[in-house]
């Protein structure tokens, strides 16, 4: 199937090159909003064993796009308000929702209640690998490129 802008497609070559039926992933985590709107559903539907899928919060989510311009114009104001509005609808599917501050853990648990949100800071120590690539398993990471 494919829709008028072409996303469809690509979605669904990149869904097959994953293997997602093959591969039976144990945690998805899909890079932001955006991308999960277009795979959550399609990685529940495609994965034979049920695989906990996680989604990172973006920045706005607490509001700080209404706050960026000193006077938002009504449009950025809309823009806004539906990005939040779409945001949540994914959150909302996801297994669970990881966020950079405890702001934004705050105000998503105001309008998901119910779903566990775990804080995970933006800033870490570097820890060396220790193992291997052939030694990983298990984590699919889709990322918003």
């Amino acid at each position: 199937m494919r829709s008028p802008n072409g996303k469809t497609i690509i979605v669904d070559k990149l869904l097959d090159a994953l293997e997602l039926e093959a591969m039976q992933y144990e945690i998805v985590y899909l890079s932001f909003y955006w991308v999960g709107s277009h795979f959550i559903d399609r990685i529940r539907g495609g994965c034979p064993r049920r695989s906990s899928t996680w989604i990172p919060t973006t920045s706005t989510i607490s509001g700080p796009g209404e706050r960026r311009n000193s006077i938002p114009t009504i449009k950025h104001i809309q823009w806004a308000r539906q990005t939040r509005r779409d945001e949540l609808a994914v959150y909302a599917k996801a297994d669970a929702v990881l966020t950079v501050t405890e702001q934004d853990k705050a105000v998503l648990l105001e309008d998901l209640p119910e779903k566990p949100v775990l804080l995970m800071p933006n800033v870490h120590d570097v820890v060396p690998c220790t193992q291997g690539f052939a030694g990983r398993k298990d984590l699919l990471f889709v990322g918003g490129f």
